[in-house]
């Protein structure tokens, strides 16, 4: 969350107020050129408001960066994939969304958005790609990973983009790296932890739908060509979970190569909430096999997260014929080797609703042991899961309400039985399902990979989720 309140316009001292003005009237501000820099309040937005804290230097840094984006000789592309490799180095999401919008309008791929999002320079350019592209990121990188080695590689790349290019891609990569060093001290971040608005960027009500499958009306919401390959995502289990809530920060990037259709589970969300005979994850492979027919679809790739996770497992192995590629996260039916049980995430969750009401500060309190960086729990992400955990249908008929839980089979005994390609991915800091898990999955899925997180726990999707889009996306359209 924000380590500063932003400035308010009306209690600028003098020196402040001139730089606020020059940036105001400069460049940033022409509403012909996307990314300007003061919000509907007129408060200025991202890095901006930090330079505020110190005017003597804020107003030469910005100047710095209005040459840089403004008065520079890189071609435009070309210095917005640098912007996006530092970002993407750095975590830096204010920065990353900022300019993969700019990027996006001068008609870089969403292959090479996601390829930098996950701090790596793309193997391959399209033809109409300048020819300093290659060096200009090349020396980016290197700058990055501190390799500057005089060595013959380095002798290359000054000849490719000669003295000016070489002296504008440096400058480019250290004031970058300055703002995003101050973005993370002052917590500058999207609102609630997840990209700001863009343009034509699909919503949670501009995707919303239901569709009836086994008897079960499902709640879901679809982005995507119609045409394009199916990813089914199903959400973990948890005091107030549902569909949009696990995957939404996702949808967008996702929905760039695939029908990506984000369900509730039955019991959750917006979802019917019946009441289930046998074994919860083997009602949940039903009613999902039977949707994607419902979709018009014979197969589909299954990313599931927790719960969805051991249901995903169901349909591989009860429905294999409707699996295409698996992706599982945090998910539940595996084995723990090492971690105790219950963990001490479990623990918190079954008493979520048993030590007297819910609460806000108990919902804080949930989502702060689930994630690893506790800032990015805010106040907007702790309202929007408490208020779906007391949702007097939820808390009646959902699992981890106060109805009467389902039998949960034990799945771990046939995950051998899996023929799909399958993706394990886990966070090291993961309480709730240790890693310990995808190691037990890793020894008994046949064709498998795992890809682990430091610095993570449950909710990868959320703390990692460019590089998530990245690798998951390069998973399931890799031949």
């Amino acid at each position: 969350m924000p380590r500063s309140e932003p400035h308010d316009p009306a209690s600028l001292t003098d020196a402040q107020r001139a730089l606020y003005d020059e940036l105001r009237s400069g460049p940033r501000a022409d509403p012909a050129r996307p990314g300007g820099p003061v919000d509907a309040d007129g408060r200025l937005t991202g890095p901006f408001d930090a330079m505020l804290h110190s005017p003597a230097v804020g107003g030469p840094l910005q100047r710095l960066g209005a040459a840089l984006r403004y008065e520079s000789g890189l071609d435009d592309q070309v210095r917005e994939m640098v912007v996006l490799l530092v970002a993407g180095h750095h975590d830096c999401a204010y920065e990353r969304v900022a300019h993969e919008r700019i990027a996006r309008r001068l008609g870089v791929p969403e292959e090479t958005l996601a390829t930098l999002a996950a701090a790596r320079v793309p193997a391959t350019f399209a033809d109409d790609v300048d020819a300093t592209a290659v060096p200009a990121l090349a020396l980016a990188a290197r700058l990055l990973d501190g390799r500057l080695t005089d060595d013959g590689d380095l002798d290359v790349l000054r000849d490719a983009l000669g003295p000016a290019g070489v002296f504008e891609v440096s400058t480019l990569v250290g004031y970058y790296q300055t703002l995003a060093h101050q973005l993370a001290l002052f917590g500058v971040e999207p609102p609630t932890g997840r990209r700001p608005d863009m343009t034509d960027s699909p919503t949670a009500e501009s995707t919303s739908r239901y569709v009836e499958a086994a008897g079960v009306r499902i709640h879901l919401h679809e982005a995507g060509a119609a045409d394009a390959p199916l990813l089914l995502c199903v959400h973990g289990g948890a005091p107030g979970a549902y569909g949009w809530g696990n995957f939404g920060q996702n949808v967008e990037a996702f929905a760039a190569h695939f029908r990506t259709v984000v369900v509730d589970l039955p019991g959750y969300g917006r979802s019917d909430k019946p009441a289930i005979e046998g074994g919860r994850y083997g009602f949940y492979a039903r009613v999902f096999a039977a949707l994607i027919a419902e979709l018009g679809a014979e197969s589909a790739h299954v990313l599931g997260m927790a719960t969805g996770g051991a249901a995903a497992i169901a349909m591989a192995v009860d429905h294999p014929e409707v699996v295409e590629r698996l992706v599982l996260v945090s998910s539940a039916g595996g084995l723990p080797l090492f971690t105790p049980s219950p963990s001490e995430g479990q623990q918190v969750i079954r008493s979520y609703y048993q030590d007297g009401p819910p609460t806000r500060e108990r919902m804080r309190a949930y989502l702060e042991m689930m994630m690893h960086d506790r800032s990015l729990v805010t106040d907007e992400l702790v309202e929007e899961r408490f208020l779906a955990s007391v949702d007097p249908d939820f808390m009646a008929g959902a699992p981890e309400g106060r109805g009467t839980p389902a039998t949960t089979e034990q799945l771990w005994p046939r995950l051998h039985e899996i023929s799909a390609r399958t993706l394990v991915v886990w966070g090291r800091d993961n309480r709730v399902q240790g890693y310990d898990n995808a190691l037990f999955m890793l020894n008994r899925i046949p064709d498998v990979e795992v890809h682990l997180y430091g610095r993570t726990g449950l909710w990868v999707p959320f703390e990692r989720a460019r590089r998530f889009e990245s690798l998951v996306t390069g998973f399931l359209t890799d031949d």
